[in-house]
């Protein structure tokens, strides 16, 4: 059983659509409304969601591509949704029986578990009340300064990616007229005001493998990862045997020491056998180790 982090209160945040959903950071959720509604930033190179299909939501979050999963695959689909944080996990099962109850959703199975690679049965995760993207079992503040110092530099400069907030406007404001040492120290002060909200809790792990005997899954449509520099371990937790019953996979990687990408990528092709693997960088992330990859078969 997981160890409850305190709890800092619910919130909520409207979505464009109109619908209301619990989140834990609230500055998060128009990105991720961005990138999984409109960009449709999983469904890239080939990868796609059909009426019936299987999901593996592999670092669910809130929930919203588990929403957008069950929409697209329709009231014969299914999605299998694994997030360790425990206030998170609240937001997602929350959302799940909020939104998934039509009769065009697919069913959404919550599971408040971490994935990993079967070698061990639970894990510590350091978790960012203020910042609950960032959360991992494998953290690395120093990443995540340099990402956020280019991913800033990149958006604020463009305001191509951002949203119509005043936090936003400010930024760019900073970005375009303000002294340079001003604009850096305004950078700083921000990372490190959503760093400071770090906190730990563990919670138990299963591999996919772990999952798809658990649940008597026959077939994967897709397996979706986004689990902060473990992504590595999630796919070391597919067996053999099971591999075949994955179709498609879209995952996010954090480059770290410049060869888990290449790591990544060479167990797409040699172990489970993908025809082709795809990587993209968004670019507003370029100059950044995050990178996402797709494969189907």
């Amino acid at each position: 059983m997981a160890t409850r982090v305190a709890a800092a209160g619910a919130s909520s945040a409207v979505l464009p659509d109109g619908r209301r959903v619990r989140c834990v950071s609230k500055r998060d959720v128009p990105f991720l409304y961005r990138e999984i509604f409109q960009e449709k930033c999983y469904l890239k190179h080939g990868v796609d969601l059909r009426p019936g299909d299987t999901v593996f939501d592999v670092g669910a979050n809130i929930g919203l591509f588990a929403l957008f999963a069950a929409e697209r695959c329709g009231s014969h689909g299914k999605v299998y949704a694994f997030e360790p944080l425990p206030e998170t996990f609240d937001a997602l099962r929350y959302n799940v029986e909020t939104f998934c109850s039509g009769k065009q959703m697919g069913h959404v199975v919550c599971n408040h578990v971490g994935v990993s690679d079967g070698k061990q049965s639970d894990a510590k995760f350091t978790y960012y009340a203020s910042a609950a993207g960032w959360s991992s079992m494998e953290p690395n503040e120093e990443e995540v300064r340099e990402a956020m110092n280019t991913y800033l530099d990149n958006a604020l400069v463009s305001s191509s990616s951002l949203e119509d907030t005043w936090l936003a406007k400010a930024g760019t404001a900073l970005a375009r007229y303000a002294p340079r040492w001003l604009y850096n120290a305004a950078k700083i002060a921000f990372i490190n005001s959503m760093l400071r909200s770090r906190q730990t809790t563990s919670c138990r792990l299963v591999s996919v493998s772990e999952a798809i005997r658990m649940y008597e899954v026959q077939n994967v449509d897709l397996l979706k990862v986004d689990v902060e520099r473990a992504e590595l371990g999630v796919l070391m937790g597919v067996g053999q045997d099971d591999w075949p019953k994955i179709q498609q996979c879209a995952l996010e990687v954090h480059d770290l020491g410049g060869e888990r990408l290449q790591e990544v990528c060479a167990l797409l092709q040699d172990v489970a056998r993908f025809p082709r693997v795809e990587v993209e960088q968004d670019v507003d992330l370029r100059g950044t180790k995050l990178y996402n990859v797709y494969c189907c078969r």
